[in-house]
């Protein structure tokens, strides 16, 4: 292997593992991202369905004292 071969394939791969730990950085800034949305949007299922449920069990509740 040339000199010149083996310093340009060294400088790509030095490349490709910076590029690569860039790349980690976004993806797990963008998995917490959704991570977080998701979280937020499960609590809010979460407190309109126990209303929901609140509201049944009343309506269940005055039919039955009817």
């Amino acid at each position: 292997m040339s000199a010149l071969l083996r310093a340009r394939l060294s400088a790509f791969l030095a490349g490709v593992a910076v590029a690569g730990v860039f790349g980690v950085y976004q993806l797990r800034g963008d998995v917490a991202e959704g991570q977080e949305k998701l979280l937020q949007q499960t609590k809010q299922y979460a407190s309109g369905l126990e209303q929901r449920v609140a509201d049944l069990e009343a309506a269940v509740a005055r039919l039955q004292k009817s």
